[in-house]
Formats: C-alpha cells, sequence, structure tokens
C-alpha cells in the first residue's frame, strides 16, 4: 500500500471516528442533561429570578456544562460533514449560552442582590443581563445601543410607510378622520363561523401562490378556532403545534388585521417553518428536539409577512395599513426593550415615547409595555430576527430567480439559532 492509499485510509479513519464519537457525546449529552433537572426559562424574568437554585445547585451545573464545553472543543470542524458541523455548533452556542447565565445567576446570588420589579436596569449588572436576555431571544450576539438605533430607524421608515397610504386613501393631514374611518363597524365581525370562514379564504388564495417563493408547497392543514382568552392583554394570534388562534377577547375580530395574521401564523410564517421542522426532526440529534428560538421562529414569520401581496393578500389600502401598522408596533418594541432594560426608562417615558409614535393604538399600549417590562428581550426577536433574514439575502446575493432555493435552505435551519445558521448558511446554500 503506497504512503497516498495509507494517508487516505487515516483520514477516512479519523473522520468516521470523530462521527460515531461525537454522535455519542452529544447521546450523553443530554442523557447527563435531563438527570440533573436544570430548570427552564420562562418569558417572565421576575419568575426565572424567583426560581434561580441554590448556589450549590447551580455550580453543579456549572460544572456539568463545562465538562461539556471542554468535550465538544476537541472536535475538529475541518474532517466533519456539514451537518454535523451544524450540530458541533448549536451544541457549543447552548453550552456558552448556559454557561453565562450560571455565572450571572451565581453572581446575583452572591451578591444577594434584590429582584427588580420594573424591568432589569435596578441591577448591579443590569447590562450583562440584559446582553444575556437580548442573545437569549434573538440568538445573536448585538450591541444593544446598535439594536436602538436600529429601532428608531424602522420606527421612522415604517412611519413613512402609514403616510403613505393615508395619503392614497385620501386622509392626508386628516388624522383624526383617518383614525376615526379606520374604527368603523364596517371593518369587524362578531361571528366565529364567518372569521374563520373568511381566514380559510385567504389561506386558500395564499396556498395558490407559495410556488412563486418556495419549493415546498404541500402544506399540512391546520386548524383556526378563536382564543377562550378573555382578557385585553392577549396577543392578536398565537400559533401551537398545527393550531392557529385568534384574538377574539371582546368578541370581534378587525378584519384588517387578517392578512398578516394568516401570513404570520400560518403559512408561510409559523405553520409552515413547524411542518419543515418537523420533517427534518429525524435527522436531528435530540438534544435539538426541546429547544427553540424565538429569533430564529418570530423572525421567519415576520420577515414572510413582507411577501404578502405576492401571495395574494393586501389587496386593498386598509389590508396592507393593518401590516404596517402593527410592524410599527414591533419597531416600537425594539425601542421600549432596549430603553426600559439597558437605560432605564421608567414606564412613563415609555408612554411618552409610545404616544409620539403610534397612533391609533392607544388601547394596546399598556399590554405591550407592559409585556416589554416583564418579558426582556423578547420583543427584538421579531424586527431582529427578520432583519439578519434580510442580511443572509444580501450577503448570498440571492436574486428573484434563486429566492426559493434560500427560502429552503433557511427553512433547513429551523431547529437553529441565527448564530449558527449566520456560521453556516453560506456553504449549504452553495453547495446546494
Amino acid at each position: 500500500m503506497t504512503k497516498l492509499s495509507l494517508l487516505i485510509l487515516y483520514v477516512l479513519l479519523s473522520t468516521s471516528y470523530q462521527i460515531d464519537s461525537l454522535d455519542k457525546e452529544f447521546s450523553n449529552y443530554e442523557k447527563e442533561r435531563l438527570q440533573l433537572n436544570i430548570p427552564g426559562y420562562g418569558y417572565n424574568y421576575l419568575e426565572n429570578f424567583a426560581n434561580i437554585p441554590p448556589i450549590e445547585h447551580l455550580a453543579l451545573f456549572k460544572k456539568f456544562y463545562e465538562k461539556y464545553d471542554s468535550v465538544f472543543k476537541k472536535f475538529d470542524r475541518s474532517n466533519i460533514s456539514i451537518n454535523d458541523k451544524i450540530n458541533l455548533d448549536h451544541i457549543q452556542y447552548i453550552i456558552s449560552l448556559r454557561l453565562r447565565r450560571l455565572t450571572l445567576e451565581m453572581k446575583f446570588k452572591q451578591q444577594n442582590d434584590t429582584i427588580p420589579n420594573k424591568g432589569l436596569y435596578i441591577l448591579k449588572d443590569h447590562k450583562d443581563w440584559y446582553r444575556y436576555y437580548a442573545k437569549l431571544y434573538t440568538s445573536l450576539e448585538m450591541d444593544p445601543d446598535d439594536m436602538f438605533k436600529y429601532g428608531e430607524a424602522e420606527v421612522k421608515r415604517v412611519k413613512a410607510e402609514i403616510n403613505r397610504i393615508q395619503k392614497q386613501m385620501g386622509y392626508e393631514y386628516k388624522d383624526e378622520d383617518f383614525y376615526t374611518y379606520l374604527k368603523s363597524e364596517k371593518f369587524y365581525l362578531t361571528k366565529t363561523n364567518k372569521i374563520e370562514k373568511k381566514f380559510k379564504e385567504k389561506e386558500s388564495v395564499i396556498r395558490k401562490n407559495l410556488h412563486k417563493f418556495f419549493e415546498y408547497t404541500k402544506v399540512p392543514e391546520f386548524s383556526i378556532t378563536a382564543t377562550q382568552n378573555t382578557s385585553q392583554l392577549a396577543s392578536p394570534g398565537i400559533y401551537s403545534n398545527g393550531r392557529f388562534v385568534y384574538n377574539f377577547w371582546d368578541g370581534r375580530l378587525n378584519v384588517r388585521t387578517m392578512d398578516f395574521l394568516i401570513i404570520h401564523e400560518g403559512i408561510p410564517g409559523h405553520h409552515y417553518q413547524h411542518s419543515i421542522e418537523l420533517k427534518n426532526r429525524i435527522n436531528k440529534p435530540i438534544f435539538t428536539h426541546n429547544v427553540s428560538y424565538s429569533g430564529n421562529f418570530e423572525g421567519w414569520a415576520s420577515y414572510t409577512e413582507n411577501l404578502g401581496k405576492e401571495l395574494g393578500q393586501y389587496q386593498t389600502p386598509e389590508e396592507e395599513l393593518s401590516k404596517w401598522e402593527w410592524d410599527l408596533v414591533r419597531s416600537v418594541r425594539v425601542v421600549l426593550d432596549v430603553g426600559i432594560h439597558y437605560y432605564g426608562w421608567s414606564m412613563e417615558k415609555a408612554i411618552e415615547f409610545w404616544n409620539e409614535n403610534i397612533k391609533g393604538q392607544g388601547d394596546i399600549a399598556y399590554r405591550e409595555i407592559t409585556r416589554a417590562i416583564y418579558w426582556p428581550g423578547q420583543s427584538l426577536s421579531y424586527k431582529i430576527g427578520a432583519m439578519k433574514i434580510e442580511e443572509f439575502k444580501t450577503k448570498l446575493h440571492v436574486t428573484d430567480a434563486t429566492i426559493k432555493k434560500f427560502h429552503s435552505v433557511f427553512l433547513s435551519f429551523s431547529a437553529e439559532p441565527l448564530e449558527v445558521i449566520e456560521k453556516n448558511i453560506g456553504e449549504v446554500y452553495n453547495t446546494r
């Protein structure tokens, strides 16, 4: 056997051993993690802080993650497949973020700090805590100052779109008349059977147009029902495992909101992505089955709203306007999130900023500001995630001719954080 043949054989055996060993360590990691019964994290930071375990438990958890941090750093990315690279990057992302959280929690316990009740700003290490929460939800490392500036720029851009439509509808400089018109009873439905029929009609139109942007068009059906939540604090809609639930707390639904809602919660938003993620899950390590990344799935759903016209939606100025009105809420929430937790904005300042920038939606101001206070970082997911997807398109030079390919490639990463996608999407896209 020649030296070259021996070298090739050595590389093949080494690679095979690495893959087998990597899969084994993924399995070991998940088995040990479950045995430790490490607490999860919810949206409400007050509950998260109240549930921080005793410091001796934190030390045990930290030892576990440090062990596997060392284990996975020994693997050579240059000798494994792209799928294994993605999985390796993913678990290292998880470990790094968990170690960051544990370090902050241990310091919080050691300092005997008080849990703040109006945001993270009062904490001694509020900047570190906020950066953690921002990454927890966006799955990206971004400077809060940059996110704040981006939010401000988006507020300005989206307000210009709203002004454009207001002028198109003949209400330029007639704000009072404009918003009175938008609250007309003709825009509301009160019968759930009529609402759900109309949603299904819109879904049917979207399905007929999916081929314009997507390779995968045989999307499973999903149910559409009214929420049983009678609180005004409920969000406009939620999606979970094949079920879209719309907000019907006051016994009526604004039909102008239906286009962006069916796109965001249904197809090609959450339901579309979820159906693909389920298909891909069989090829993913078990540690990926119980994690999700808001910056990915909320970013995707928000991004798809921009495809609405070509999908047969936003056919009237009123319908398109509703998309921009909700986009403005999301843009304002970015500013509020950073302002409250990083800069120390008061509730009064947050309300003032809302009123300066959002007209005709004062009824949801308290809900949205309260959400920003108690769910730090979560509100960033929508705009920052969508921004990152657009950034990927730009970097990959995606055109109308390659948009279907790009969407398929991005959706193949439905279980991964955006940081991992950013690291690997170029190789997947360029070799597909």
